[in-house]
């Protein structure tokens, strides 16, 4: 489906960017490292929405995002969506804020966030990788000690198991892997397979010719074919 292209595209091109990048870490200075993840998921972004012009069944495709960069003992975090990145450190902390509907809402004092678990309208998100031209990640600096460990994770996690038990779960596995394996068994055990996400935008389909045309006809004026 449309929303596996995205995601599948989305990773695909990231982890390409950071590979291309990462013999150049060692040179970064701190506002460098967050300056080339700014412009990777704006780039990401890109390769997302212009795929997404390709065929109509693709058009108005999204996907979340969490990436993270370590490296001299910092960790270097980007998201966009409700994919979030969690530090465990004799506790477990989320790192990211959630681009979704009910985040807002307990951010204004709305929703508490045990309500906010409950809403009917938790996955709908307020910004997504690929549905816009332009995309902006909140950007994250977490300093590294020795037994911290990072979990990166979409809401087919979240939303099936509770801060509580993951942080649970982590505590009692000393080999992160058999952390992952037993937190994947826990949320399908819960339903994660049935989960689906919703994107807080307009996708209708009678935009779709409207904007190819736009796009074919701002690649032509860059390359001098109209004026």
């Amino acid at each position: 489906n449309a929303g596996e292209v995205a995601s599948g595209c989305a990773a695909s091109e990231m982890i390409r960017l950071v590979k291309e990048a990462a013999k150049y870490f060692c040179k970064y200075t701190d506002k460098q490292m967050t300056g080339f993840l700014k412009n990777a998921v704006n780039k990401v972004n890109k390769t997302v929405y212009q795929k997404s012009l390709e065929a109509e069944n693709l058009y108005g495709m999204g996907t979340t995002l969490v990436v993270c960069v370590v490296y001299n003992k910092k960790c270097y975090i980007a998201n966009v969506g409700d994919s979030r990145l969690y530090k465990y450190s004799g506790s477990l902390k989320q790192i990211t804020k959630d681009h979704s509907y009910v985040a807002e809402l307990v951010e204004l004092g709305m929703l508490t966030p045990e309500e906010a678990n409950d809403h009917p309208n938790k996955n709908v998100i307020t910004r997504a990788i690929g549905t816009e031209p332009m995309m902006v990640p909140d950007i994250f600096i977490e300093k590294i000690s020795s037994g911290d460990v990072f979990l990166l994770c979409s809401d087919g996690l979240t939303n099936m198991v509770t801060d509580g038990d993951i942080s649970k779960v982590i505590s009692q596995n000393a080999d992160v892997e058999n952390s992952a394996a037993k937190l994947i068994e826990l949320a399908l055990e819960n339903g994660a397979l049935n989960q689906k996400m919703g994107v807080n935008r307009k996708n209708d389909r009678k935009n779709f010719k409207r904007k190819i045309r736009n796009s074919r006809r701002n690649r032509q004026r860059r390359n001098g074919l109209c004026i």
